[in-house]
């Protein structure tokens, strides 16, 4: 039986950055560059089972910076069974497939956005087998809209990052991100 990994904090660092640019599209929606980083934690629950496997998902809290403002970060996630077959790059660890996850994000001005896993973009995954606590992570989500200046916002982000269980039930990680948001009605405002 495979242990349960963590999977959430990829999700918590989804708003990103140090800078941003701006650019129209032919729909009068402005494109921002979102960067940053983030830490927190997260905490394995059997209500985050996503997927219905019997293991237990995850829920997460996290705190960054980034060129959209400081923000607090929600998220729930689950990763798939280990098939048996797939090894990470490094040789010392199995590699996991996001099944699901979602955030939503909520930045120092009170708006929110909402992210969900990327169905075109494979999430994964490293957990280190060798010292068994330790694991690394990309995510890809795409955003579903928000509230506020984000309201109808499109767009897709990355998290890369790590972390470390701490205890049976919980773990914590860091990471960073990329993405680009699509604000509807070309609000470019910092």
């Amino acid at each position: 039986m495979v242990k349960k990994l963590p999977v959430l904090i990829a999700c918590c660092v989804i708003a990103g950055g140090v800078g941003a640019s701006f650019a129209d599209d032919d729909d009068g929606a402005t494109a921002k560059r979102v960067r940053g980083t983030a830490s927190g934690w997260v905490h394995y629950s059997a209500a985050a089972d996503l997927n219905d496997d019997g293991f237990s998902g995850v829920l997460g809290q996290s705190r960054g910076k980034s060129n959209l403002g400081q923000f607090d970060s929600s998220n729930s996630g689950d990763v798939l069974p280990w098939d048996g077959l797939s090894f990470c790059d490094s040789g010392n660890g199995i590699l996991l497939t996001y099944g699901s996850s979602s955030s939503v994000i909520r930045l120092k001005s009170g708006d929110l956005i909402y992210g969900r896993l990327s169905e075109t973009i494979p999430s994964t995954l490293c957990f280190n087998i060798v010292d068994n606590v330790s694991y690394s992570f990309e995510l890809h989500e795409d955003v579903l809209g928000g509230t506020g200046r984000y309201e109808g916002a499109t767009g897709t982000m990355v998290s890369i990052g790590a972390g470390r269980n701490i205890t049976a039930v919980h773990a914590t990680a860091s990471g960073t991100i990329e993405g680009e948001l699509f604000l509807v009605g070309g609000d470019d405002d910092d």
